[in-house]
C-alpha cells in the first residue's frame, strides 16, 4: 500500500440491543484503522449514520455527527427515529436485525477518503444474545529463523528474500456458537468463521514470488475439527531492504472486526557474486 485508506472500522459492540419499544439503544463506540504511508501525522474523522443507502453512501447534504483527530474510539449515537426509519426501509423487516449503515470520512492534509460500514441492531427482547467484540493477540511465525510467536503490535526481522509464514493468533472464544432462527421457522446453531485480510507495503510481497497471485493475501480460520496448516496460513517474503509493517484485518461475519500490526525490518545482508535485475522483483542480486 502506498496511499490513505481505511482498512476496517470497528463498532464496540458489534451487535447493539434496542428497546423494542422504543428504539432507544446505547451509544456505540467506533474506531477506523487508517493506513497512509509516508503520510502527514495529522488527521480528521468524520462520522454520520443514515439509512442504507442502495446507491451506497449516505445523502451528501447530511450533516457529520461526529468530529475527532482518530487517535481514539469515537462514540455515535444512533437516534431512536433513525433505527424506527431504517427498520421501515428493510425489505426484510428486520430478520436479522436491523440495519443502519455508518459513513467515515478521513481527511490528512490535502488528502481525504471515506469507508462505511453497517451497524447492527436487534431488538432486547428475551433469549437474545448478542454478537460480542473479539481481539487478535499477535501473530504465529515459522521460517528460516525457527518458529516463535510475537504479539501485537510487536517487531520482526526478515531478511530480503527470505519467507515467513503467518497465522493469526485469536483471543479465547473468538469463534461463538450462535442460534439464528432460519425461513421456515427452525432453530440452527452456527459457529463463526473468520476471515482474514493481510496488508503491507510495497517492499513485500505475499503469497508466491512473481506477479501477485490473487488470493494470496486473504484465508480464513480453520473451523473447530478441521485440520491446522502446519505452518501457517499465508507467507510473506522481503523484496528489498526497508522499514515495513503489515497489518491484519480479521472478520467474524457478523459485524465484528479485530485488527493487529506488526513492524517489519527488511535489511539485506545478501553477499552476491553477480549482480541481477528484475523489473518484476527487487531483489537487485542472487
Amino acid at each position: 500500500m502506498s496511499d490513505l485508506r481505511i482498512l476496517a472500522v470497528r463498532a464496540d459492540p458489534p451487535e447493539v440491543l434496542y428497546d423494542p419499544v422504543t428504539f432507544v439503544a446505547p451509544p456505540v463506540s467506533l474506531r477506523a484503522l487508517v493506513v497512509y504511508p509516508g503520510g502527514p501525522s495529522e488527521q480528521q474523522v468524520h462520522l454520520r449514520a443514515c439509512v442504507p443507502h442502495p446507491e451506497g453512501p449516505c445523502p451528501p447534504d447530511q450533516p457529520w455527527e461526529v468530529t475527532a483527530d482518530g487517535s481514539s474510539d469515537m462514540q455515535l449515537q444512533v437516534l431512536p427515529e433513525k433505527i424506527r426509519a431504517a427498520l421501515q426501509a428493510d425489505p426484510l423487516a428486520g430478520y436479522g436485525g436491523v440495519r443502519v449503515q455508518v459513513e467515515v470520512l478521513v481527511e490528512r492534509g490535502n488528502v481525504s477518503v471515506t469507508a462505511s460500514k453497517l451497524l447492527l441492531f436487534s431488538p432486547a427482547l428475551p433469549g437474545v444474545v448478542p454478537n460480542h467484540s473479539f481481539s487478535l493477540t499477535g501473530f504465529a511465525l515459522s521460517g528460516s529463523g525457527g518458529d516463535r510467536v510475537v504479539a501485537d503490535e510487536g517487531f520482526i526481522e526478515l531478511p530480503v528474500s527470505e519467507t515467513v509464514w503467518l497465522r493469526p493468533l485469536l483471543s479465547p472464544g473468538a469463534q461463538e456458537t450462535y442460534q439464528v432462527t432460519d425461513l421456515a421457522g427452525r432453530t440452527v446453531q452456527l459457529t463463526e468463521r473468520i476471515s482474514y485480510s493481510f496488508f503491507t507495503m510495497p517492499h513485500a510481497q505475499y503469497g508466491p514470488l512473481g506477479r501477485p497471485v490473487a488470493g494470496s493475501d486473504v484465508a480464513d480460520e480453520p473451523a473447530p475439527g478441521d485440520p491446522v496448516p502446519e505452518r501457517g496460513l499465508v507467507t510473506l517474503t522481503a523484496l528489498a531492504a526497508a522499514s515495513s509493517r503489515l497489518w491484519l484485518v480479521a472478520r467474524d461475519g457478523r459485524g465484528g472486526e479485530a485488527w493487529a500490526s506488526l513492524a517489519v525490518q527488511m535489511p539485506d545482508r545478501r553477499n552476491c557474486s553477480f549482480d541481477f535485475r528484475c523489473p518484476l522483483l527487487d531483489f537487485g542480486c542472487l
